[in-house]
């Protein structure tokens, strides 16, 4: 399944309620994959995987719990949403 910024016009309340229904699909179709691409943080931080494209030459790919995907987690909030 891909949703292409699947929640960026919703607000929280309606945000919150397809991230639980995403994570409900998840759970009962354990060989699903869901890509999702995204740039709202909230979003984001439900990611199981990341794959982070700053350009063609710069692509940074990270599991949930490793110290990649906490450097990414860093890069968004630091240099994305640093305003």
């Amino acid at each position: 399944m891909i949703l292409d910024e699947a929640t960026s016009a919703l607000d929280p309340k309606s945000e919150q309620e397809v991230q639980k229904a995403i994570e409900n699909v998840r759970e009962v179709e354990k060989h699903l994959t869901i890509i999702m691409i995204a740039h709202r943080l909230q979003t984001i931080e439900t990611a199981q995987n990341l794959l982070y494209i700053n350009s063609p030459k710069k692509m940074l790919a990270a599991e949930k719990l490793t110290e990649e995907y906490d450097y990414i987690m860093n890069l968004l909030k630091t240099e994305t949403y640093k305003h």
